[in-house]
């Protein structure tokens, strides 16, 4: 029983605290994932597409990270977990999510002002790395 706390104890830690090098490289390709996100959601007329799409890109960097989503945890589960490691800063990941819950899930119209919304989330997210 020891043995298997420990195990999952270095996982937890491994999952909490990337590495300098390996925090720097995903910091870089957050930011580029970023500004390529934020030239889409510039260019895209539909507001649901280019809030599902912005989403996608940064899940995208995050999994090949090694923060992948596990296939029971909901966006927002997925998010907060993201969150902890400090990869991302809270209120803007966590802002992304909601939007991103809101043009996969809903059939309620996604207005214009979430797209200004998930551009702004994005911009924090750029000027906190």
């Amino acid at each position: 029983a020891t043995i298997a706390i420990v195990i999952h104890m270095r996982h937890r830690q491994a999952e909490t605290e990337p590495e300098p090098e390996a925090a720097a490289l995903l910091a870089e390709e957050v930011r580029d994932a970023v500004e390529l996100s934020l030239d889409d959601l510039a260019a895209e007329a539909d507001p649901r597409r280019a809030v599902l799409a912005a989403y996608a890109n940064l899940e995208s960097v995050l999994a090949r990270h090694g923060f992948v989503r596990k296939p029971a945890e909901t966006p927002q589960e997925f998010g907060r977990r993201i969150t902890t490691t400090g990869a991302l800063p809270t209120d803007a990941m966590l802002g992304m999510t909601r939007l991103f819950e809101l043009a996969r899930y809903s059939e309620h119209t996604i207005l214009g002002t979430m797209k200004a919304d998930a551009i702004a989330a994005l911009i924090t997210i750029r000027e906190a790395l």
